[in-house]
């Protein structure tokens, strides 16, 4: 599990939905988009005669064309800012597995959530992004009194591309909050260092291509390298131009850590190759004398 901010024998910090793929839906299709738009404005002048001898009228539809396109391209760029800059970080969720409840930044208000674990329906569903390919996600809903009225929906998981990952992730979820640390502590080899630290552009760029780490040989670095690289950019000033989550008073006092317990890791434990000890187990990082537990 590669989302785990603090872990311990009382709660577990994750860092929620858009900490990974940030960047990539806001930013980097926004400029996408606007640089499309402004080549395809290019090309309309390349392959037509600009009319200098013709009416005003066919100039002024031609003028208002490339405007139009430009405007569409610049609407993105503004949703994709609205989506990334000046928000949080990140959107923590906290689970309390003694007191039994659950605490979040809800991405789209950035106001504090409480819910009640065993009251909580958690559901999978298809992603509404299709791109490149559908994805699945968790969803955690509370109801009404009257058993029909939702009244919040918290996009409580990162997305995988196959349904089986999604419900690997669950599994690991309910495991610690059922069972314990001990359960789940073997699939948890690193932590981020993000509880109050902003990433580098470095980090966050290595974090965004990561997952395609295997395709760097492949046609894909021409595809989507460009997008991957103002992706990037857009992750980083986002960082930039947003707050740290900083839990309210009373959500650290109810998750207060038991003096010498031992389940408890932070990015302090990291190995010092983070991204070698990545796809490992926690027993085989021990066994290879990356970290002492």
């Amino acid at each position: 599990m590669h989302a785990v901010i603090k872990f311990n024998g009382t709660y577990m910090e994750l860092a929620g939905k858009f900490y990974e793929w940030r960047g990539v839906y806001g930013s980097g299709m926004a400029v996408l988009s606007l640089l499309a738009a402004c080549g395809i404005g290019l090309g309309v002048l390349g392959f037509v005669k600009f009319p200098w001898g013709q009416e005003p009228s066919y100039i002024a539809a031609l003028i208002a064309l490339m405007l139009s396109m430009f405007i569409a391209g610049l609407v993105l760029v503004l949703w994709g800012a609205s989506k990334e800059f000046f928000r949080l970080t990140h959107y923590p969720i906290r689970l309390n597995r003694k007191l039994r409840k659950i605490y979040a930044f809800d991405p789209r208000t950035m106001k504090l959530l409480e819910m009640d674990w065993d009251k909580t329906y958690f559901t999978i569903q298809p992603t509404r992004t299709r791109i490149p390919q559908q994805q699945w996600e968790i969803l955690a809903l509370t109801i009404d009194d009257d058993d029909e009225t939702v009244q919040h929906v918290l996009p409580f998981s990162g997305m995988w591309y196959a349904e089986k990952d999604v419900l690997r992730h669950w599994e690991y979820l309910r495991r610690y909050m059922e069972e314990g640390p001990e359960t789940i502590i073997e699939y948890t080899p690193i932590f981020l260092d993000i509880a109050t630290r902003k990433e580098t552009f470095k980090e966050g760029f290595r974090r965004l291509y990561a997952p395609f780490y295997h395709l760097t040989k492949t046609p894909f670095v021409l595809m989507f390298g460009p997008w991957m690289f103002f992706s990037a950019i857009g992750r980083h000033i986002g960082m930039l131009t947003s707050k740290i989550p900083l839990w309210p008073a009373h959500v650290e006092d109810e998750c207060r850590i038991e003096p010498g317990d031992r389940w408890e890791y932070d990015a302090r434990d990291n190995p010092a190759d983070y991204w070698a000890a990545v796809p490992k187990l926690r027993s085989e990082m021990i066994a290879e004398g990356m970290v002492l537990r």
